[in-house]
């Protein structure tokens, strides 16, 4: 799907979606919807790790108490805005030392495939 947004009139955000088939470049096709093509109901689900990193590593070892002290490390990003009326995510940046809290978790998605044979549970 592409997502075209705007602003009525009221200053609320409106979200058109938009199906989109395929991709083409030059010559070559590729059908979009994973989950769609034939065969995919045998896949339950994607999982997905945008921060699976060597720097993620880094700052987990930081925040466990290991490394130098002369080293710092910084984290710094954006995270979703859950304002209905947000179009933008918000942005976040700290020092990383032992006082934080990021978990191993941070940074995964699970694409749930709503035509699985076996459905993995939402929770």
């Amino acid at each position: 799907m592409h997502h075209y947004h705007h602003y009525n009139e009221s200053g609320k955000l409106v979200i058109t979606p938009q199906k989109i088939d395929k991709h083409v470049v030059g010559e070559k096709e590729i059908p979009l919807g994973l989950f769609f093509q034939p065969g995919a109901e045998n896949i339950s689900a994607v999982m997905f790790s945008v921060s699976g990193t060597v720097s993620n590593f880094n700052r987990m070892g930081k925040q466990a108490g290991f490394g130098e002290d002369n080293v710092k490390l910084f984290r710094m990003g954006a995270y979703h805005d859950h304002d209905p009326d947000a179009s933008l995510p918000k942005m976040f940046s700290y020092e990383v030392n032992e006082d934080c809290t990021e978990t191993w978790a941070e940074g995964m998605s699970m694409f749930h495939n709503p035509n699985a044979l076996h459905p993995v549970p939402e929770e």
